[in-house]
């Protein structure tokens, strides 16, 4: 593991604070930082609901189709957010660009749940296509959603503050979204009868997740301002460095892939940038390859029943938020670098424990070390990427940001699904590994779900690496003020 002595010895540069109620409850109550982070309470019941719980499981024990017509719609929708979201990025740093973007991707969103929920089984070819569409815009809405953050705060420790608030309450979304749609899917709450509702299986799922998206995603486009000037302090550790503006003028596609490319032959001129964005990559494969897959590990692993797996996933969601709200506040006064490395080690510690516990207590507990480090990455890498750009080109470094975190949703998947392969019973290592361990048939169909959640935490580790060589080479160029 490379060392650290650098990146523990000097700290970023950081704007000053006016007082510490600038970072306190007052700011958490204005009603822009309200409507801003209403916005992750908004997605995350998506992602959690359709994602994360029902529409995997769904397709592969309801309709008794292979989990892969899953995994290849999640990994092709990923790959057409991360060719397009970069250029995106560019020409929303438009004056007036980002909210305008993220309202067509949301409606993209919503409306493409309605629409494959009400198509009936046969025609299973167009209810992935739409479910890939959703899945499309609900991550491309991201690109401009991350930017929006800069409109709501005026330094970068409120970002980081705001941002650990925003993924908190994003996680209270999850759960109150799947205690809100579980009596559409089956007919109670936790064995209380609901009046005028009979479960609809996972399905019943889908219709009231979208009208809840869309209901919660409604204040930020009420009540944030997007801002085309930014305060003195956001720019003050980035005065030195700048490419050229866009901010101010309208961009073709074309110009804006040019743009693009330009950014990434110039991250020299940011040291660690790109060693950042690589980080972000490994570590966001192995979170996303979870987050897909969980559900089904949940199933047959563990083997939950549906109200077992939902309440699972709510004290994952419980831990992540109370992991969320106390990093991002903790974040205000502690490097960056040592609370990534850290949320880095937990994640290696989690994911190789999933993949050997066979206790049940086992996994309870790990459902909240994993909640913890799951908040802990969206909060902590979003300011960390946000303290690298210039304050009028945000939308097009967190573009560069989308780029990897959703290229790693297509390779995170793959990855998964190439270990789950080489570990299957019809594999070329599943029954060798099984004949060798002695290993009962019910440990044999484990055996692949064992392996490739464990396999993750390789990925983790790289990416550590690579995080250790961007922070040692930021901080060497603060010492010697080139950013």
């Amino acid at each position: 593991m490379p060392d650290m002595s650098d990146s523990q010895n000097a700290q970023p540069a950081q704007p000053p604070l006016a007082n510490s109620a600038s970072i306190g409850g007052s700011l958490l109550m204005r009603r822009d930082v309200v409507g801003w982070s209403l916005y992750d309470f908004a997605n995350t019941i998506f992602s959690m609901n359709i994602v994360s719980r029902y529409f995997k499981p769904w397709v592969v024990e309801d309709l008794g189709r292979p989990g892969y017509t899953f995994d290849f719609s999640v990994a092709l929708s990923m790959l057409a957010v991360a060719l397009v979201s970069p250029a995106l990025g560019v020409m929303s740093d438009q004056a007036g660009g980002k909210k305008r973007y993220l309202l067509i991707f949301t409606l993209g969103c919503v409306f493409s749940i309605a629409i494959f929920s009400s198509l009936p089984v046969s025609m299973f070819a167009l209810i992935i296509l739409f479910f890939a569409l959703s899945n499309f815009f609900y991550e491309g809405g991201m690109v401009f959603y991350n930017s929006l953050l800069y409109s709501v705060v005026d330094t970068d420790k409120q970002a980081r503050y705001i941002s650990g608030f925003g993924v908190a309450l994003g996680y209270v979304g999850a759960i109150a979204g799947l205690a809100f749609v579980l009596p559409f899917v089956e007919g109670d709450l936790f064995g209380l009868e609901v009046p005028f509702l009979e479960g609809s299986g996972r399905a019943g799922a889908y219709l009231p997740t979208a009208a809840l998206f869309l209901i919660f995603a409604l204040p930020l486009f009420l009540f944030v301002k997007e801002r085309t000037k930014f305060a003195p302090q956001q720019a003050e550790s980035l005065e030195k460095v700048s490419f050229k503006a866009v901010s101010q003028k309208k961009v073709s596609l074309k110009e804006a892939y040019k743009l693009v490319w330009s950014t990434l032959a110039e991250t020299e001129r940011f040291p660690g940038l790109l060693k950042f964005l690589v980080a972000d990559f490994l570590i966001k494969n192995a979170i996303t390859a979870v987050i897909i897959n969980i559900g089904v590990f949940c199933l047959f692993v563990i083997g939950f029943n549906d109200t077992q797996t939902t309440v699972f996933l709510m004290i994952v969601t419980v831990a992540a938020v109370a992991g969320s709200f106390v990093l991002g506040r903790v974040a205000v006064f502690v490097s960056l670098e040592k609370m990534i490395v850290a949320v880095g080690l937990g994640w290696i510690v989690c994911l190789a424990l999933l993949g050997m516990a066979n206790q049940e207590w086992a996994y309870w507990a790990l459902s909240a070390i994993a909640g913890i480090c799951l908040g802990g990455v969206w909060t902590l890498h979003r300011p960390y990427l946000g303290e690298f750009a210039p304050p009028d080109e945000r939308g097009r470094f967190f573009g560069l940001y989308s780029l990897t975190g959703k290229g790693a949703a297509v390779v995170g998947p793959l990855w998964w699904a190439l270990f789950f392969w080489l570990f299957s019973t019809s594999g070329p290592l599943g029954p060798v590994v099984s004949s060798a361990l002695g290993l009962s048939e019910a440990l044999q169909t484990q055996l692949p779900y064992r392996v490739s959640v464990a396999s993750l935490a390789l990925l983790v580790a790289l990416g550590l690496v690579f995080f250790l060589k961007a922070a040692r080479e930021r901080n060497q160029a603060l010492r010697k003020n080139q950013i």
